[in-house]
């Protein structure tokens, strides 16, 4: 171990030994395809990737995932912080804060309106530090899907040609981009499986994007299967309509999973709308956004208030 550790931009001589880090700290959920996915996809932007290396081996790595967001009919364009790790033994040496200064300068030289994550309470202080702004914490909700029932055989559907053009749109909050290009990369290309299920009533059409997980109870040494709803779109919020919706999931899913779990922002129209369908708060599990602005004319008073953004955990690249 060297006391020069150096700062720069990844570029693919640094790949092996990424991995090989990547793989060290994040057994079983990090490797070729999942590294393939995040950084070498063909999207609008590169990835932002900054390594920390002693010598020639990569001891501490950050990433950043660029994401389209559209308010008020114009487009920003942000960067998320995702896959981040670093060698036990390099830990708490102040390496983690330098590698997020050097991506602002990136960041600048790609125009980005702003950085944004959801840093764990491990790494909250040095984002903190660097300049990060927490903004809002969203909860995760659950709805319990019954056990009881007849479960019903209904068809999933992965494709996405016919993606419903008229989907209810916030144009006053601030969302993510939802295209073709987008859900090509984030669905179809990822390599974690997910389900697209579809409700279709008279006129009306619902969407969940769905992920099966299982969660392990470390205090009681259960497994739990889980259900995670990454994205829903709607092209109408009916009350009778959307109940309808969500008994399609319960019946599809029963004696599959034991709840259904997701985190929304209440004060948007989709968010009201699915309050009315998670019924149970875990105020145990939860995400802190935090949002860094770069370009200059970026109206704080519209991105730092946590009521503008209409977010779901598909904009948190590992779920």
């Amino acid at each position: 171990m060297t006391l020069d550790i150096l700062i720069s931009e990844y570029t693919a001589t640094d790949k092996p030994s990424c991995l090989m880090l990547l793989k060290t700290i994040f057994p079983g959920t990090s490797d070729e395809n999942t590294f393939r996915w995040r950084f070498e996809s063909k999207r609008m932007q590169a990835p932002i990737m900054v390594c920390a290396k002693d010598e020639d081996k990569v001891v501490s790595f950050n990433s950043w995932l660029p994401w389209e967001f559209e308010y008020k009919n114009k487009i920003y364009l942000g960067f998320q912080s995702g896959e981040s790790a670093t060698y036990q033994e390099y830990q708490r040496r102040g390496i983690l804060g330098k590698i997020l200064r050097h991506a602002d300068t990136i960041a600048k030289k790609r125009n980005a309106d702003f950085l944004f994550g959801f840093p764990s309470t491990m790494i909250y202080g040095t984002f903190y530090k660097a300049g990060y702004c927490p903004i809002g914490v969203l909860p995760y909700r659950l709805r319990l899907i019954s056990p009881f029932g007849k479960a019903s055989n209904n068809k999933t559907d992965h494709e996405f040609d016919d993606f419903p053009q008229h989907i209810i749109a916030e144009q006053n909050k601030i969302s993510p981009v939802n295209n073709a290009e987008y859900f090509e990369w984030r669905y179809r290309n990822n390599p974690k499986h997910y389900t697209v299920l579809k409700y279709t009533e008279n006129n009306n059409q619902a969407i969940f994007i769905l992920r099966p997980s299982t969660y392990y109870n470390t205090r009681y040494r259960l497994s739990i299967n889980e259900l995670i709803l990454l994205d829903c779109h709607f092209t109408s919020y009916n009350q009778i309509f959307l109940n309808n919706a969500f008994k399609y999931i319960d019946n599809t899913y029963r004696r599959k999973a034991f709840y259904l779990k997701s985190f929304f922002n209440t004060r948007t129209d989709k968010g009201l709308a699915l309050r009315r369908h998670f019924h149970i708060t875990i105020k145990s599990r939860f995400e802190i956004m935090c949002i860094k602005p770069i370009a200059e004319d970026l109206d704080k008073s519209t991105f730092y208030n946590h009521n503008h953004w209409n977010l779901m955990p598909h904009i948190v690249d590992e779920m």
